[in-house]
């Protein structure tokens, strides 16, 4: 596929890397370093308030083109940049050219404990600092060059295993033409990434404004999230789709009124999977009191928006976070424990302690379902296989007997409850594990130990029947003698 760029640059296209709702990206034949991205026809079709996107969406390009943003950051990729348009053999606007990213994990895998311990198997709370401090590099280099994010979505935001940040679909970012002041419009959002004043609003309207200090509100929640064990400001532990947002969701409701417990004097409380925020330095928690501490009456006003920190501050002040001392707590080895020196107490381990380890984590079931789901269903389908093991097992131990179908069933039922106890006591390991596939194969003990516990329960289902026998007998014997006793008496 031959397409044209500025100048009359000439870019073939090679494989399809990959794609999403609005194109797809290709491989450019004789350059490793550079990706294509080419909408699909339906990009282009008239919207109320847009009757030529073709021609928008070129201009919005052109001149990012013109209002460069320096992609590279000391030989690491900060921001997926448009280096080209591409037209079609008829000279329409089809795409862009821009930096291959080679990163294929979003930013959420840095707080997701098994993603986490994927990526990065030697992993501890710096990792996270080091995340946070590369994405406000990336946010502050685009503010340099007067560009606004505005959909600070966590898909836009990638990872590599060094912590470094790539910010993608820059196509999407809110762009102001200096030469003739027209504003290209971001359009989209997620609800919990958004500032007080853009809630509730359709965010492609002219009235909703992106600008530096809404990428600054979305900024300290991603920081607060790196920070803060996957804990957001507002009480959110997940993100939805795209949308716009919306009063009935409750995080929105609390980004409106600043019920944020990470603030100082702040009335709720934090996540018990949070550590205390008190173990941050106050340089860290000033910038969070000023970008969280407000109220209902006071989140939209102009005076609460203006006291954000920047990009350029959070930087700084996670520079130096990155370099204090650190404590490391080693009790519960193999994990490693890291947290600043200056607090008294390991806050990680004292995360543990609020929890009791047997309860069933919902987050831990979300990341361990395949192996639940392995481990129940062979003991459900399997199990009835060893029925005729099963069988002279009980003869032998307690001279009972069962037929096929009575053993089938009773194994098949006993199968699926010893899969679940299996996957519950194995699933944190799972979780930690790189093997996924190893830690599956568990599933292949369980009709086996199906069996062994059947066999079991018959015996002591036998033994319960013959001692509750000898404990009527004794106490019918009790009675009589009592009766008698009364009578002679």
């Amino acid at each position: 596929m031959i397409y044209y760029g500025r100048n009359h640059k000439i870019y073939d296209l090679g494989q399809r890397l990959g794609g999403g709702g609005e194109g797809e990206i290709y491989d450019i034949v004789g350059n490793p370093s550079l990706v294509a991205k080419i909408y699909f026809n339906s990009k282009f079709n008239p919207v109320p308030g847009n009757s030529n996107p073709r021609k928008n969406l070129k201009e919005k390009i052109e001149t990012m083109l013109e209002q460069p943003v320096q992609p590279y950051v000391n030989g690491v990729l900060t921001v997926a940049w448009p280096q080209d348009l591409l037209l079609n053999q008829q000279g329409q606007f089809v795409g862009y050219v821009m930096p291959r990213v080679k990163s294929t994990h979003h930013i959420f895998a840095a707080s997701r404990e098994r993603e986490r311990m994927q990526l990065y198997p030697h992993y501890t709370w710096k990792t996270s600092i080091a995340i946070a401090y590369n994405l406000s590099l990336a946010v502050k280099i685009i503010h340099q060059s007067n560009a606004v994010i505005g959909d600070m979505n966590p898909n836009n935001i990638m990872i590599d295993e060094h912590g470094h940040v790539t910010i993608i679909d820059t196509d999407s970012f809110n762009i102001t033409n200096k030469k003739t002041g027209k504003v290209y419009k971001c359009s989209v959002g997620i609800s919990e990434m958004l500032a007080p004043e853009l809630q509730g609003k359709n965010l492609a309207d002219s009235r909703s404004v992106f600008n530096e200090k809404t990428d600054d509100f979305s900024l300290a929640i991603h920081i607060c999230t790196l920070l803060m064990n996957n804990c957001h400001p507002f009480g959110c532990t997940s993100f939805n789709i795209s949308q716009s947002s919306t009063s009935t969701n409750p995080v929105v409701y609390n980004i409106l009124r600043g019920n944020c417990p990470y603030v100082t004097n702040a009335k709720g409380k934090a996540s018990s999977d949070s550590p205390d925020v008190k173990m941050l330095p106050k340089d860290i928690r000033d910038l969070f009191d000023r970008a969280f501490n407000y109220t209902s009456s006071t989140a939209i006003k102009s005076s609460t928006i203006l006291k954000r920190p920047s990009a350029r501050e959070w930087q700084n002040a996670l520079g130096k976070l990155l370099k204090s001392n650190m404590k490391t707590c080693k009790k519960l080895y193999p994990e490693v424990h890291v947290y600043p020196a200056s607090y008294h107490k390991c806050p990680w381990c004292a995360i543990k302690s609020k929890v009791p380890s047997k309860n069933i984590n919902i987050n831990q079931l979300s990341q361990s379902w395949k192996l639940w789901l392995v481990c129940i269903l062979s003991g459900l389908v399997f199990s009835p296989f060893l029925a005729k093991y099963f069988i002279p097992i009980c003869i032998k131990l307690c001279g009972t007997s069962f037929e096929l179908t009575t053993a089938r069933i009773i194994l098949a039922i006993v199968g699926s409850i010893t899969g679940a106890i299996i996957a519950f006591y194995a699933q944190k390991h799972y979780i930690k594990s790189g093997y996924e596939y190893t830690w599956l194969s568990l599933g292949l003990l369980v009709p086996f130990a199906t069996v062994v516990s059947s066999s079991l329960v018959v015996v002591c289902g036998f033994l319960a029947v013959y001692v509750a026998e000898i404990i009527m007998n004794v106490c019918i014997i009790i009675l009589i003698f009592t009766i008698l006793f009364g009578i002679f008496s």
